[in-house]
């Protein structure tokens, strides 16, 4: 078995200083810039993305597909660095998913062999690996700037539960499900609809529209229909429905300022990945799994036939 990497579930077809949320500019055109590819890998995406838009994380294979062995990739701005083997064997997927402005990395180790997973804070070339109870599996998801992490344990009915690793803080199991989101107030969202703040109280988004949450940032909630209609539903901590973007079908990221990257669905017309923005939605020329604080979406394109990890910027 293969864990999927949260950030980055999509089909094969496709700094230092805090920084205030941004819109994209009206008019502006979202137009994808590759990232630098590692020598003998074959496939390249991000899978997540430091808030100011500085680290970008992410994963790359050596023969083009995702059934081979994962490998953990750092950019930071043009610079390429893969992280090292942590002492583990050739069976052994990396799998990084987040990161935050200071570089720390929150992910998760799968071996193929044993299938046990393990997950992990890295910095530094470092990688500390984080507590899981006895009997669990583990996977890191989301990191915030004080080095809080979120993940997701799994037991042997297949049976998961979101998990609260606190910096310097012994960690706190949440509920069931899986985190979609955590912020830098210590606020965890997960994937059932529960609100978990710090002081251990909790909050449930009303699940109007037959709308499953997906992704979390920054006091905003984005999910899609399971009904069969079309539409991205937005809520805010209150749990209250607060935006409707028809044509959505799949959301896979927001920011703070109410940017959206996911699937869309002309009435009567085409589909593809796309970004909503400043009221409209724009298609994109590739896959964003995510987007910025400061508006950078990321995942991957293919160029010249090779799937590239690649940034988006709105210009």
């Amino acid at each position: 078995m293969r864990f999927p990497v949260a950030t980055a579930a999509v089909a094969l077809v496709l700094a230092t200083l805090p920084v205030t949320a941004q819109a994209a500019p009206s008019g502006c055109v979202w137009t994808p810039t590759a990232l630098p590819m590692h020598d003998g890998i074959k496939r390249e995406r991000v899978v997540g993305m430091s808030p100011d838009g500085s680290v970008a994380v992410g994963d790359g294979t050596e023969d083009g597909t995702l059934e081979t062995r994962l490998r953990g990739l750092l950019w930071f701005g043009s610079t390429l660095v893969e992280m090292p083997n942590g002492g583990w064997g050739d069976t052994v997927d990396n799998g990084p998913n987040d990161v935050n402005n200071s570089g720390v990395v929150a992910g998760y180790t799968y071996d193929n062999d044993n299938g046990l997973s393990r997950p992990y804070r890295y910095r530094d070339g470092h990688y500390e690996w984080l507590p899981v109870p006895a009997g669990l599996d583990g996977i890191a998801t989301d990191i915030n700037e004080a080095g809080d992490i979120a993940g997701w344990l799994l037991d042997s009915r297949g049976v998961t539960s979101t998990i609260l690793w606190r910096a310097g803080q012994p960690s706190v199991i949440i509920g069931a499900g899986q985190p979609i989101g955590l912020d830098d107030a210590g606020r965890v969202v997960t994937d059932q609809g529960l609100i978990w703040s710090p002081d251990g109280s909790t909050r449930t988004i009303k699940q109007r529209r037959d709308a499953k949450p997906r992704k979390y940032a920054n006091g905003r909630v984005i999910g899609q229909t399971r009904a069969g209609r079309e539409e991205l539903v937005e809520w805010n901590l209150d749990g209250v429905v607060t935006r409707v973007l028809p044509g959505g079908r799949l959301a896979e990221g927001i920011n703070g300022s109410g940017v959206v990257a996911g699937s869309y669905q002309e009435p009567g017309g085409k589909s593809g990945w796309a970004i909503w923005s400043g009221g409209s939605v724009q298609f994109i020329d590739g896959y964003a799994g995510g987007i910025t604080e400061n508006g950078i979406a990321f995942g991957e394109n293919v160029i010249a036939g090779v799937s590239r990890a690649v940034v988006f910027h709105c210009r």
